[in-house]
């Protein structure tokens, strides 16, 4: 027999549940995702700041395509996201061994390379080098989300390559149409470009002055290139890096 109260009460504990499981979403995307978003945010000053160092010294430092814009810049925008990332380089204390800091180490490492810096629309990628040139060509889209962990991390991959002379990738096992390192090493003078994303992004992550954001941000881009980019993911190194192995 249909009983409407019964019908009724089904309802509202139906609707309590949903309402709770709204209420769970709301808390998780307000503690872990808005908290990461605000933060990648500029504060009032920081944005002149970036346009002095701009104009006082990394245009000086470094190369550039006739793509930049040369003058003062709005934030956030695709020159914001290069001079964030530079700044974050430049500012990198990386504790390598114990006792033994080497300040800036990446960031004169990566102007030892005298590379052309340059950015365009890349549908497919987030960097390219061209060895011809010694361009590295950074992603519209990429610079435009002004998160200077990854772009930084992007740096570091291409000037890789410009070390090594050469593409040393080669086609992806679970997509042939991508390109993967053929291993990951513990040794990343002995690996490729993503190997040595992955050395780069373990140093900020847990030998370095960054902040806890930006740690955070070093260990959320560690994983996705650690879960499609290597054809071979030895046991050892998997654990060295603090990483799962993905399925």
């Amino acid at each position: 027999m249909f009983d409407p109260r019964a019908r009724q009460k089904s309802s509202r504990s139906e609707m309590q549940s949903l309402c709770l499981l709204g209420a769970i979403l709301v808390m998780v995307f307000v503690i872990f995702v808005l908290p990461v978003r605000l933060d990648l945010s500029l504060f009032d000053g920081q944005c002149g700041q970036l346009n002095k160092l701009w104009q006082d010294k990394y245009q000086t430092e470094f190369d550039y395509s006739k793509a930049w814009n040369r003058a003062e810049f709005e934030c956030p925008s695709i020159v914001s996201g290069l001079v964030r990332a530079l700044q974050f380089l430049d500012g990198l204390d990386t504790e390598q061994t114990v006792g033994s800091k080497r300040k800036g180490d990446f960031y004169q490492r990566l102007k030892r390379q005298s590379p052309v810096l340059d950015h365009d629309l890349l549908f497919s990628r987030a960097g390219k080098t061209v060895f011809e040139s010694r361009k590295i060509i950074l992603n519209n889209l990429v610079l435009a989300d002004n998160n200077p962990v990854r772009v930084a991390g992007i740096l570091m991959h291409e000037m890789r390559h410009l070390e090594e002379g050469i593409n040393t990738h080669v086609p992806c096992l679970r997509e042939s149409s991508n390109s993967c390192d053929a291993v990951l090493l513990e040794k990343p003078q002995l690996g490729g470009a993503y190997n040595f994303n992955i050395h780069f992004l373990h140093l900020v992550r847990h030998y370095s002055n960054a902040s806890d954001l930006q740690k955070r941000l070093a260990r959320r881009e560690m994983q996705a290139i650690f879960d499609t980019r290597f054809n071979q993911i030895p046991e050892s190194a998997a654990a060295f890096y603090q990483l799962e192995i993905p399925q």
